[in-house]
């Protein structure tokens, strides 16, 4: 009983950032929303694979939220600068991150099942962009990172997707024979619990997202 509430809590616990994305949208910084938007789709995605998946066992939403997941990753990455000295990167791995969900999705496999190869693909990515990220903020930053909405939405991001990576990667193997089913599913059990934790955090980083700044007309 507690584990199945749990799971339910975890799932849905996207709501609170997803709320407080609503309610701060209108006075935070711009440079953020594509985090606000990624809470959004996360929240849907999580609803209709909630009806979807009960009735039919497929997993096309989580599939199509991935996707969206990943291309809003990287350009709240862009927004905060990761790729100002090379913005053709950014459209070149947007391209990529698109080509390696169609041919991952509808290929390799369909949009029914797990897409393996695409979600461990784009987890490295996102993890390398966060650390990239947290080592300029670690030279340029002077205010506390307690408080700091992206450096904690760095680490979130590091944080979940090198969990998502490993849950994949031993998932992948364990279809092609080679590792246990029995130790897949002990890293899959934890699964509510990291998922519960960066969601939480997540809703943190959007309560310490800075508000936009206001610029006064000069009196004539």
């Amino acid at each position: 009983m507690f584990q199945e509430i749990l799971s339910i809590v975890s799932t849905y616990s996207i709501l609170i950032a997803a709320v407080l994305g609503v309610i701060r949208f209108r006075v935070i910084q711009e440079s953020y929303y594509p985090l606000i938007y990624i809470c959004w789709a996360a929240l849907v995605a999580e609803i209709v694979a909630s009806i979807v998946q009960k009735s039919s066992g497929t997993l096309w939403p989580s599939n199509v939220y991935v996707l969206i997941e990943g291309l809003l990753f990287t350009w709240q990455f862009r927004k905060w600068g990761s790729f100002q000295h090379r913005p053709w990167l950014f459209y070149l791995i947007q391209a990529a991150i698109t080509i390696l969900w169609i041919i991952d999705s509808f290929f390799i496999h369909t949009i029914d099942e797990l897409s393996s190869i695409y979600r461990i693909s784009f987890s490295v990515l996102l993890v390398i962009l966060a650390i990239d990220h947290i080592n300029k903020l670690i030279v340029h930053e002077r205010r506390s990172f307690i408080t700091n909405a992206k450096f904690l939405l760095c680490i979130g991001v590091i944080f979940f997707f090198s969990y998502k990576f490993t849950l994949e990667t031993f998932y992948l193997y364990a279809l092609q024979g080679s590792q246990n089913f029995e130790f897949v599913i002990s890293i899959f059990a934890i699964q509510k619990y990291v998922n519960l934790f960066a969601n939480l955090l997540y809703a943190y980083v959007v309560l310490w997202i800075p508000r936009k700044k206001i610029f006064l007309q000069p009196l004539r």
